[in-house]
């Protein structure tokens, strides 16, 4: 339950976050710029609309006719040719992206004109002009003046614009850098349609049953629609497309009712698919949306286009007709340099070729008659499925192992760019994928590892504490790491074994009362560890009042010699100063020292098991500290486990076949560090390497003698007591045999 709470906890966070990035980035910019241009990209090109097809003027066609490589400057009779051309060939309709500002040739703008009102079908572009204005209508003179943004259009010349079916602006947005929307209607200008609208309400109107169709709609849902009238000017299309935007407004309620039963086949009885979907084009036209996203066809020349002079000289493609056709005409030049009327997009080309104007036109032309504008959840639904994507990613990343989690967020990932994708392609829905893919899964994922990573070094750090009071501290990094497991946990090293025993502890425990008795004793082992722990030694065993120190390394080491020997010292320095202030706790111990190979590790079975060290040298070392009982020593270390190690008072104790060994080993007492030697500890040494070199040799008689003097000036020496008394047992001896001697000490007792 805990973990899920967390899980919850995290994954609110990520979602929070998630929705705060549309304010702080802001989201949808991000969206927009990343988003929609990758899934653009990923999409690639998509097949030409076939019912649009441009004529365009570029360095081609004006070099062709020898003329300046900017639509305004060409003869307008080229125009009237291409009209009558476009006419007689049963084009749709015609919409001239080129602005005919001024006035030419009287003759021959009458002809152009004379031309367009007899194709009656063309629209004429008109150019929208933008001014920032104060309150006064006039230019401000200072940046800090309150600005108002005003457009007016600015008409053709009349005789030409007077001819034409409508006359319409377009205008794209060129925030960001880069254009993705356009406008349907600009609200500044008095929301008047652009373009792309007015020659789809044109073609639409045009069509035999859209008059019909909308008069049955009339009827079935008790509505009344604004009239189209049916004379030929100019202010005919435009004011039905006026009255039709302003009845939208008051109407939105019916409009939706009428398209969501238009989608959902509530209609079906009245209308075919064909005029459903007529009906769908043109009350798209005027819903509450008034910016589109461009739903891009390609890169330039993506839509079918063909250059004006092609058209004049009748070079078109095979099996290629205008009938039935929309057609654009205006700049749309291929390469760069030439390049006047042009947008960056996502299909913008590496060699600086953008898309024109008219190509864009096209477009979004395109995109209305289609229905395949880019659309976009609603503001409370798309910032819904980022909250569920970051909250869900997030709990799953916390929930589920690191590992568990990548591979699961990777498909998740995965499929939910697949579905984006999907959508995108076939619906034209764009969903957002930057903020989810981008920063919401890793943040959930670097986040949920982090939160982990916190958490189980946190409990790593309490069982290392916990396991440190039992185990070394490689063994429990090596669990904690996942190294090693119990069952496996064993290692052949050379090491050094220190075995200690408590004297008296006996005869205490008997007399102490059990609290009593473990408060003393942990005092005790306290004496006992701080010195092997600050040597680099690990406590491997503590039973009763013994304890088993070890020191390790893979190979032989001169190092940890020492630092047991030098342990050993400080363990005895200790205990003396807490004896003289008669701590009850400060037992006289007995030390042992050996070294050699062993296997260090668990041992036991089934569920139980005691990491310890394991081998003959374990054994001898526990041996050797028993020899302290019989020599009256404090800490006997064997030659192997001395040898060459600097600052040690140290003497030859002999030979000793210890209790149950049969192999004899030579032992040394550690008496103190060299420096604090005195000339009398000096004296006793040597004079005892006198005796025990007789002992060695056989001279039994000789050392005994030595052995008696040294007693008299160091009464005490426990090793001198052994050595005398062991002598005399041989002298005493009728079964000695002199040349059978060995010098070795074979000890029944342990």
């Amino acid at each position: 339950m805990q973990a899920i709470f967390k899980s919850i906890i995290l994954g609110s966070i990520v979602a929070t976050i998630g929705l705060l990035s549309f304010w702080l980035v802001p989201g949808y910019d991000l969206e927009e710029n990343l988003g929609l241009e990758l899934l653009f990209k990923v999409r690639g090109s998509r097949p030409a609309p076939d019912n649009v097809v441009i004529i365009a003027i570029d360095k081609v066609a004006s070099d062709y006719y020898q003329l300046p490589n900017i639509p305004a400057k060409w003869p307008r009779q080229l125009h009237t040719q291409l009209i009558e051309i476009l006419a007689s060939k049963q084009a749709t309709v015609i919409a001239i992206d080129i602005f005919f500002k001024d006035a030419k040739d009287k003759t021959n703008d009458q002809l152009f004109a004379n031309a367009i009102k007899k194709s009656n079908n063309v629209v004429l572009f008109t150019h929208l002009k933008r001014e920032l204005l104060n309150e006064f209508g006039t230019t401000p003179r200072t940046q800090a003046a309150e600005l108002f943004n005003i457009e007016r259009l600015i008409y053709p010349t009349p005789v030409i614009a007077q001819a034409s079916k409508a006359l319409a602006p377009f205008a794209l947005p060129k925030y960001p850098a880069k254009v993705s929307k356009f406008w349907t209607f600009r609200i500044p200008a008095g929301e008047i349609a652009t373009l792309p609208v007015v020659v789809l309400q044109l073609l639409l109107s045009q069509h035999k049953n859209f008059i019909a169709n909308l008069r049955l709609l009339e009827k079935i849902n008790n509505i009344t629609f604004p009239r189209l009238n049916s004379n030929s000017s100019n202010q005919a299309i435009t004011k039905f497309i006026s009255d039709m935007k302003d009845w939208s407004k008051q109407n939105k309620s019916s409009i939706t009712e009428i398209v969501n039963a238009l989608y959902s086949g509530h209609y079906n009885a009245y209308f075919d698919q064909n005029n459903k979907k007529l009906l769908l084009q043109f009350f798209n036209l005027y819903n509450a949306y008034n910016q589109h996203y461009l739903n891009f066809i390609g890169p330039p020349r993506s839509i079918t286009t063909i250059t004006y002079d092609a058209v004049l000289n009748n070079k078109l493609p095979t099996n290629f007709s205008f009938k039935n056709k929309v057609v654009f005409i205006g700049f749309s030049e291929r390469i760069q340099p030439e390049q006047i009327d042009n947008f960056n997009t996502v299909f913008s080309q590496k060699n600086g070729v953008d898309l024109s104007g008219v190509e864009i036109g096209a477009t979004a032309f395109s995109n209305l008659h289609d229905l395949n504008s880019i659309t976009t959840l609603n503001h409370i639904n798309y910032l819904l499925l980022i909250a569920i994507f970051g909250f869900l990613a997030a709990f799953i990343a916390r929930t589920l192992s690191s590992v568990s989690a990548i591979f699961t967020l990777m498909v998740i990932s995965l499929s939910y760019f697949g579905l984006s994708y999907y959508l995108f392609n076939t619906y034209s829905l764009w969903l957002p994928i930057i903020i989810p893919l981008f920063v919401l899964m890793p943040l959930s994922l670097f986040s949920s590892i982090g939160w982990q990573f916190i958490e189980t070094n946190k409990e790593r750090n309490q069982i290392r504490k916990a396991f440190g009071f039992y185990l070394p501290d490689s063994v429990v990094n090596e669990l904690a790491k996942k190294k090693a497991t119990v069952q496996n946990s064993q290692n052949l090293v050379y090491g050094i074994c220190m075995a200690t025993d408590a004297e008296h502890y006996t005869s205490m425990s008997e007399n102490l009362t059990p609290n009593t008795l473990s408060v003393l004793i942990n005092k005790y082992y306290e004496i006992l560890f701080n010195p092997v722990r600050s040597n680099q030694g690990i406590i491997s065993d503590v039973v009763g009042d013994a304890m088993l120190a070890i020191w390790t390394a893979h190979n032989p080491n001169q190092s940890l010699r020492q630092n047991a020997c030098y342990a050993a010292i400080e363990v005895q320095h200790n205990l003396l100063k807490l004896q003289q202030k008669k701590e009850q706790y400060a037992l006289t111990t007995r030390i042992g020292l050996h070294s050699g190979n062993i296997v260090i590790g668990n041992v036991g079975a089934i569920d139980h098991y005691e990491y310890r060290a394991v081998g003959d040298i374990v054994n001898t070392t526990n041996r050797i500290q028993g020899l302290n009982k019989h020599l009256q020593t404090k800490i006997i270390a064997s030659h192997d486990t001395i040898r060459d190690i600097p600052n040690l008072l140290i003497r030859e104790l002999g030979n000793f076949k210890l209790a149950g060994k049969s192999k004899d080993i030579n032992l040394y007492e550690i008496i103190d560090f060299k420096s604090n030697s005195t000339p009398e500890i000096k004296q006793l040494i040597i004079n005892f390497k006198s005796a025990l070199c007789d002992f060695k040799i056989g001279n039994v008689e000789l050392a005994l003698q030595k052995f008696n003097v040294l007693l008299e000036i160091f009464p005490t020496d426990g090793p001198s007591h052994f050595y005398k008394n062991y002598c005399e047992c041989i002298i005493n001896d009728k079964s000695y045999v002199k040349s059978l001697w060995t010098g070795v000490i074979s000890m029944k007792q342990k």
